[in-house]
């Protein structure tokens, strides 16, 4: 079993979420990996014995921080930034 954690990848995600431009960059979209980098990051993990894969370097500095941020504040800013205003 590995876990995968891809970040943004080039697919449609963004636009059957009808997430706008200034949703995208917020989680780096614009840095997108594609979908073949992601599985070949993938399997390198599973053939290394990997139990959990972050792809990208912005993803692994972000999950680390959460081991050091408390969830509390992580949740009021991503609410805060992804919050539809209508």
């Amino acid at each position: 079993i590995l876990v995968l954690c891809p970040g943004a990848t080039e697919t449609n995600f963004f636009e059957a979420a009808q997430m706008g431009t200034d949703k995208k960059n917020v989680i780096g979209a614009n840095n997108a990996q594609s979908p073949e980098e992601v599985v070949k990051i993938a399997l390198k993990g599973i053939k290394n014995g990997k139990i959990r894969v972050i792809c990208g370097l912005q993803n692994r500095v972000l999950a680390t921080a959460g081991n050091f941020i408390p969830h509390s504040i992580i949740v009021k800013a991503l609410a805060k930034r992804f919050r539809i205003n209508f």
